[in-house]
């Protein structure tokens, strides 16, 4: 729990602190982590100035082309998109993305994270051509280092359904939402809460393109598995 773990990485800080000195590359990695923290405190000022001194830091001792760097850009991204600061957010991002392409190579994993959240800022703006871009790309990653059973691959591909929907391109939507709705309820079974939000999200895109009876099948299981499951 953060509560429970703040005081020990802070702790750990102040180790690392008179061990290595302010200025080091193990200071930087326990303020990312504390970082972390205080985001699930809900604490995102003080989130925020941590991410910025841990950025600080790696640029100066693994300079600014680092792979320690970029992680650290994205974090610093992540946390001024919470916060609204979309602008900024995009450019940290983006700069993280290009960093980790030139030193990771186009398809590592990583790159998902940026490119995540770049697709959930295009679709803050209503650009969702430029999600989708996003979007297809961090799935091509998933599908060349992870299976397709994997949670942040059926994440992707959900996110994929809404902005083709957003697009107005109903079939394509229609067949990734049945991908996903699928996955799901394989991998995690149709009882799991992510199964369940899935198919009331299908539900809800049949709703919209006018397909009222099967909207109606799919919601009333939504609703029926939503009573046996959380009461």
């Amino acid at each position: 729990l953060p509560d429970q773990a703040r005081p020990l990485i802070e702790q750990g800080l102040a180790v690392r602190q008179q061990l290595f000195g302010e200025d080091s590359a193990a200071v930087a990695s326990s303020l990312y982590t504390l970082n972390q923290v205080y985001e699930k405190e809900g604490n995102l000022e003080v989130a925020e100035q941590l991410a910025s001194r841990s950025l600080a830091l790696n640029q100066r001792q693994t300079g600014p082309a680092s792979t320690a760097t970029a992680i650290s850009l994205c974090r610093l991204g992540v946390i001024k998109k919470i916060r609204g600061g979309l602008a900024a957010a995009e450019q940290l991002l983006q700069s993280c993305l290009d960093i980790q392409r030139a030193r990771l190579g186009p398809h590592d994993a990583l790159n998902t994270i940026p490119l995540d959240n770049l697709a959930h800022i295009a679709s803050q703006r209503g650009d969702s051509q430029l999600a989708r871009t996003y979007l297809a790309e961090a799935l091509e990653i998933d599908r060349r280092t992870r299976s397709e059973e994997h949670p942040q691959y059926i994440r992707h591909l959900i996110r994929l359904a809404e902005v083709t929907h957003d697009l107005g391109e109903t079939s394509e939507a229609d067949a990734l939402y049945r991908k996903v709705v699928a996955l799901n309820q394989r991998v995690l079974g149709p009882e799991h809460p992510e199964s369940i939000d899935t198919l009331s999200a299908f539900g809800t895109f049949l709703l919209e393109t006018d397909r009222l009876a099967e909207a109606q099948k799919v919601l009333t299981t939504v609703l029926e598995t939503n009573r046996r499951v959380r009461g």
